[in-house]
């Protein structure tokens, strides 16, 4: 426990000080802590300890220097501790805050790390990426599911909200954009939803388009949003043709988008037959599959 310097004033003399006499005993005696000083708070200390680094630095934030800061050192040291803290440690609260699916902590830890001055693609790719990409092996080995994804997506999409300002006053991008949805006449979302999250995590833009998505509205959309990599997913052998359709599009413009596809009747053997750039199995190989098209 500890109490950040405060400035002295009435509230710190000692009460009855105008009754002391020069070389009486009483004056080597400590000032007596004044009776409106709140008593420190063990339970506050205990919440303090178990604080990441990120979360006791915002704590000093939102308290100011100058107060009395529950289980933390000295207010200034604190602040010397944001200057120093490690790009090791925040990468570390970073790449947490998304296997946790912890929404403040990814946002305290992105601040952390622009206060740092780390570069906003490793705040991605090294922290936030890496959480996202344990997330998908767990979710291949069925040790979480679907929702578990969405929220670990919802932690890295709230540390993203914060990168955006710089990244657009730098003139820099996220990995590449991706257009993905379900194709055209199957209505089957949930494989295409976690590819979403997953690639969203790792650091690409993603723009779903949902389901039932014609050849002409992925083309559009990629046109639009200057795409690099259009995904299809199918979940009836009856509609994977459309995949077939996508890339005859793509070849008939001759358009610079990669094609992926994905889906429980689509195989790799299929995609090449039709001439797609790749092929992806699950949620977890599709941001091996696309970090290797976009050579990252």
């Amino acid at each position: 426990m500890c109490l950040a310097w405060v400035p002295p004033g009435d509230g710190d003399n000692m009460e009855g000080s105008e009754g002391f006499e020069a070389g009486r005993p009483e004056d080597s005696l400590p000032p007596r802590r004044s009776k409106n000083r709140k008593a420190p708070d063990r339970y506050e200390d205990r919440r303090c300890a178990k604080m990441s680094p990120a979360e006791r630095i915002a704590m000093v934030r939102n308290h100011g220097d100058g107060m009395v800061l529950p289980g933390c050192r000295e207010g200034r040291a604190l602040i010397k501790e944001e200057e120093e803290m490690s790009k090791e440690e925040i990468l570390k609260d970073l790449k947490t805050s998304v296997e946790t699916w912890n929404i403040k902590l990814a946002e305290s830890a992105t601040k952390a790390a622009l206060d740092a001055k780390l570069d906003p693609k490793e705040i991605i790719e090294k922290g936030l990426g890496a959480g996202m990409e344990v997330i998908g092996e767990k979710f291949d080995k069925a040790e979480i599911y679907l929702p578990q994804v969405i929220a670990a997506s919802k932690s890295m999409e709230a540390a993203l909200k914060i990168l955006a300002p710089v990244l657009q006053a730098g003139n820099q991008s996220m990995r590449g954009t991706v257009i993905m949805g379900t194709v055209q006449g199957d209505i089957h979302e949930i494989g295409k939803n976690v590819c979403c999250a997953m690639l969203r995590g790792a650091g690409y833009n993603v723009i779903d388009l949902g389901p039932d998505v014609s050849p002409d509205e992925f083309m559009a959309s990629a046109d639009t949003n200057k795409a690099d990599i259009i995904g299809g997913s199918a979940l009836m052998t009856t509609t994977l043709q459309v995949q077939a359709e996508v890339v005859e599009a793509v070849k008939e413009v001759k358009a610079p988008y990669k094609t992926i596809f994905g889906g429980a009747p689509c195989t790799q053997e299929w995609c090449d037959k039709i001439g797609a750039s790749g092929y992806s199995e699950n949620g977890a190989e599709i941001i091996e599959l696309v970090n290797r098209l976009m050579k990252v």
